[in-house]
């Protein structure tokens, strides 16, 4: 069973340490006047690639700004969902965010996730670090966003708790558990099953309570949040390429000395580089771990009806410029 008393006190730390943060010195004994503070918030557990993100970026700009800006993690949603966490960090409270849930900000960032757009991980991070990287980023800095990397948590894998699934036709009549963007709605309807939205953070509860049938997730993300637990079937579909977006409030980090800008960008694309290998190293790893656990691992016997059931996605959603699809598709 997942520990959700952990949670709580998780919760409760974090307010306390907020609620501090925004004290005004005591005694005399201000907070040094170069000293920055970065509050990092993200949904997944310790486990999770996001925290891998996370703490390797604090490791780094600590050191390299010899402590004069430090890092605080809250992890485990514990400064709300993803949607709560980016209008929080635009509201200032909190400088940093990695996740999804963007669309509603920049709807192109859409792109990431587009089903069966990325060959593999070199293609997808060519794509990603090339020419999106220029275009995303300037749509988040008109929204008061600065785009300072991406974590790839992972090929999505469709599980559930009713039967393998090894043809795009298993999935009609299942609910499946979808995030906060509409390109997974577009996606998994086109492959016939429902939807039904429900963050992270409350996953596990809403798969064990019968909330959804299944979701989609890969392994890192499927392991680190326990779902091993509330799911009988994995299947290694690899419909998409997981990617979230890691974000910081843009006014803030131009407030920054030029210096320290620089420390926190370099900072962030050192973790994304530990980040990927990480997967890298553990991934097929962790399929192994969740068959052990009990769940039963399949590959579909017809992946190509996938293919066909959602390559009307880009178009449908109309979100994303088709000369980007057509560009990745060249690369």
């Amino acid at each position: 069973m997942k520990n959700f008393g952990k949670k709580s006190v998780l919760v409760l730390v974090a307010i306390l340490v907020l609620a501090v943060s925004f004290l005004p010195a005591q005694g005399g004994k201000e907070q040094a006047k170069d000293q920055s503070v970065i509050r990092f918030g993200h949904a997944g557990a310790e486990g999770h690639q996001y925290h891998i993100f996370a703490t390797k970026f604090k490791e780094v700009v600590e050191k390299n700004s010899n402590g004069r800006i430090s890092v605080q993690i809250f992890p485990n949603a514990v400064l709300g969902n993803d949607r709560e966490m980016i209008e929080g960090m635009l509201m200032g409270q909190q400088e940093m965010f990695v996740g999804s849930s963007t669309t509603s900000w920049v709807p192109e960032s859409a792109v990431t996730d587009m089903p069966f757009l990325y060959r593999d991980y070199t293609h997808a991070y060519k794509s990603f670090d090339g020419f999106l990287k220029q275009e995303l980023g300037k749509r988040f800095e008109e929204n008061g966003l600065a785009l300072m990397g991406y974590v790839s948590i992972g090929w999505r894998n469709i599980s559930n708790n009713v039967k393998p699934i090894n043809t795009v036709s298993d999935l009609r009549g299942m609910k499946i558990r979808i995030p906060d963007m509409e390109v997974y709605s577009a996606t998994f309807k086109a492959m016939g099953a429902t939807t039904v939205t429900v963050s992270l953070n409350e996953l596990y509860l809403a798969l064990q309570q019968n909330v959804a049938d299944g979701q989609d997730n890969p392994a890192s993300t499927f392991y680190a949040q326990s779902f091993q637990e509330v799911q009988k079937y994995v299947t290694l579909t690899h419909h998409m390429l997981g990617t979230t977006f890691v974000l910081m409030n843009d006014k803030w980090l131009k407030g920054l000395s030029a210096e320290d800008q620089e420390i926190v960008r370099k900072a962030a694309r050192e973790a994304e580089e530990y980040q990927r290998q990480a997967l890298l190293d553990m991934e097929d790893e962790l399929v192994e771990n969740i068959r052990k656990a009990g769940v039963a691992v399949n590959k579909p016997t017809d992946i190509e009806s996938f293919r066909k059931s959602v390559a009307d996605v880009p178009k449908v959603l109309g979100t994303v410029p088709m000369d980007w699809i057509d560009a990745i598709n060249k690369l």
